[in-house]
């Protein structure tokens, strides 16, 4: 193996990685260069691959010649779209032609360079992100989910709750929901869950009583109201007490509470106002559900077409009205509107919430039940808050006073490993009360937001994660329509990064014979004299060694104590005869016996030398490159050597060189050195 001169710097130039690999591709991308710049001596490079480097190596002519069968071409095109090898044998095996291609930025080094080259290879990683990987399908815990879970059409609320927890539920209620999963499937689970235990029934006792305000009501009023829910839409719903009902409205169309349900208890406080002449609760507003009640609604006013058309035309503010009409539904898009005999005007259907929806189908004749709220459309339209369809009067289901179990939504990610569903190991899912922390007000990320957040959501959630840990993040993010995704986490230097299941492996590559070869054997030469900056790295780490494990079992406290070998200087020492200030192995025996009495005592001059060398050879220069070369490992069939040039003095200086083999992890052995040829 040639020398190699080590030279300190990070590139020999700024060229960006080029595209092609063709003839002369770098005309193409650089202007004022006709030819590449080459390099007319050995040199000594590092370089990390880029993401690019990976599917300029997979598209290799040469490369692809090295793949003889499906199996590594497959493994060759995956190296492209996975950004990563495989292994290291594949690293080894594809790395050389890479270098010799024009899209290698040093592809002009010539024979006895080298190049210290950083590359990922993938780690084995558990079989839970092998699931991730198929994508993440979304579901959401039905009505009807519910119902079974809690075993019941009318003791049941729309969440789970301690005597009823989500984990003892969602296993079955998936494999309904999927009964031809396959293993591996992934899916990202929507529900909703109770702080405590509902109590079915109704719990208002006998001091909540109704009260008699809702009547003679004007804009500005502010109303106190204990009242029973008996109409809901998507604005809010309709509150009833023993003198008449108004509307309550939330100010915005999807208004949803689990807790709202025909027959909630509720008491309402707000200021009355009025839209399109309904009067309703609609300023300074709130209500609470203290409890449910069986409601039986009154006769309702039945309405003809006249009566419709005399409605529209009416000026004056109303409250809303209990009352029956019969129509053919028109439904175009939302719209949902009621053609009415024997009126001009049309009846509209004022928000109605899915489970109304459901029971009503265009071109079909109704007798409907409910209460006129609005005339819109300047007088055209009849507003029904529809409560009843043929008769049936249907609500969304809840039997539970509702107002005293509070709800959350909640997230949790479950896999499939073909026989039963369980909730993934090792990932952690963002929550919609942890999206309204963050300030996402649409309950997802988007853009680059999960570069800033989701470490910062880590460290919240897992403050005790040990150097190293890893997690899966699994989170909603929007780029056209909102999709679960996930990103997997390491948590290095304190902070959450996200890995890749690689890791990064820094190999030594050798030219030879214009060929370029994996060889992680090193050569070094390390100039005598003052200044020299690696010669002075190497032979202090080897003076730091003789102070650590000879000075200091000797008494000494200090590298400048001059107690032992190590001169009061601390750069250069007796025991082997390393200096860092000459950079060079002073082999004088009169300095060394003058420097340490009694470690040469009644030793002459010639046995001095001989110790010295043999402590350099075996142990300081070991010890030395032990601490400056941590990464490395002997491979298996390949001798991996290090190679020292160096200088000596004993009144002359003399070049000699010294080969150390590598044994085990940063453990050193001797080989041989030429001084003992003399």
């Amino acid at each position: 193996m040639k020398n190699l001169y080590i030279k300190s710097f990070a590139a020999i130039f700024g060229m960006s990685v080029l595209a092609g690999c063709g003839e002369n591709s770098w005309n193409d991308h650089l202007d004022g260069f006709e030819e590449p710049p080459i390099y007319s001596k050995t040199e000594a490079i590092t370089y990390q691959l880029t993401q690019e480097d990976y599917g300029v190596i997979s598209g290799l002519a040469a490369n692809k010649a090295l793949a003889t069968t499906e199996e590594e071409m497959n493994a060759l095109k995956a190296i492209a779209n996975n950004k990563c090898f495989a292994t290291q044998e594949e690293a080894r095996k594809y790395l050389p032609a890479f270098f010799q291609c024009d899209d290698f930025p040093y592809f002009t080094l010539i024979d006895g360079s080298s190049i210290k080259v950083t590359y990922a290879v993938a780690e084995e990683a558990p079989g839970e992100v092998d699931y991730f990987k198929k994508g993440i399908t979304e579901y959401s815990v039905t009505e009807n989910d519910y119902m079974a879970a809690w075993e019941s059409d009318e003791d049941f609320i729309n969440a789970f709750a301690p005597m009823n927890p989500a984990s003892s539920k969602l296993p079955g209620i998936l494999k309904a929901a999927y009964p031809d999963a396959e293993e591996g499937m992934c899916v990202a689970v929507n529900y909703n869950e109770a702080t405590t235990n509902p109590i079915f029934g109704s719990v208002s006792g006998s001091e909540w009583e109704m009260t008699d305000v809702i009547k003679n009501v004007s804009v500005d009023d502010e109303l106190n109201i204990r009242g029973i829910v008996t109409g809901i839409s998507t604005r809010g719903f309709v509150v009833s007490d023993n003198a008449g009902s108004i509307c309550y409205d939330s100010g915005a169309n999807g208004f949803s509470d689990e807790n709202i349900a025909i027959g909630a208890q509720v008491n309402v406080k707000g200021t009355v106002s009025v839209y399109n002449r309904c009067l309703q609760i609609g300023k300074d507003n709130s209500y609470e559900v203290v409890g449910m009640d069986e409601y039986n609604y009154p006769k309702p006013v039945v309405y003809d077409g006249a009566m419709v058309d005399a409605a529209c035309a009416e000026t004056s503010d109303m409250l809303a009205q209990y009352v029956e009409l019969t129509g053919t539904l028109s439904i175009s898009g939302n719209y949902y509107n009621i053609n009415i005999e024997g009126a001009e005007k049309q009846g509209s259907v004022y928000y109605a919430p899915d489970y109304i929806k459901e029971m009503l189908a265009d071109g079909e004749t109704y007798k409907l039940t409910g209460y006129f709220v609005a005339v819109t459309g300047k007088g055209n339209y009849f507003n029904l808050l529809i409560t009843g369809v043929n008769g049936n009067a249907k609500s969304a289901p809840m039997h539970a006073p509702v107002g005293m179990v509070e709800t959350v939504s909640k997230n949790a990610v479950y896999i499939f490993n073909g026989n039963k569903w369980s909730t993934a190991p090792d990932a952690i899912a963002v929550q919609p009360e942890d999206y309204a922390e963050m300030g996402m007000k649409y309950g997802n990320f988007q853009d680059d937001q999960p570069d800033t957040y989701l470490p910062l959501f880590l460290k919240k959630k897992l403050p005790y994660a040990s150097e190293g840990d890893k997690i899966i993040v699994v989170y909603k993010y929007y780029s056209g329509k909102a999709n679960f995704t996930w990103r997997r986490y390491i948590l290095s230097g304190g902070e959450w990064i996200v890995y890749n299941n690689t890791e990064s492996i820094s190999e030594q590559f050798n030219k030879l014979k214009g060929e370029w070869k994996f060889d992680p054997s090193v050569t070094l030469t390390l100039p005598s004299g003052k200044g020299q900056a690696l010669s002075t790295t190497y032979y202090q780490a080897c003076v730091d060694w003789v102070f650590e494990n000879i000075d200091k079992p000797l008494g000494s406290t200090s590298i400048k104590s001059g107690i032992g070998y190590v001169t009061t200087y601390g750069n250069n020492e007796y025991y082997s005869g390393t200096s860092a200030y000459q950079n060079n192995v002073d082999l004088r025996a009169a300095s060394a016996r003058t420097q340490y009495p009694k470690g040469y005592e009644g030793m002459s001059d010639e046995e001095i030398v001989a110790l010295m060398k043999k402590r350099f050879e075996e142990e300081v220069m070991p010890g030395a490159l032990s601490a400056l070369h941590p990464d490395a490992v002997a491979i298996e069939g390949i001798d991996v050597l290090y190679t020292i040039n160096f200088s000596a003095y004993d009144g002359t200086t003399a070049e000699y060189t010294g080969v150390w083999k590598v044994v085990g992890n940063a453990k050193f052995e001797f080989v041989s050195c030429t001084w003992n040829k003399e």
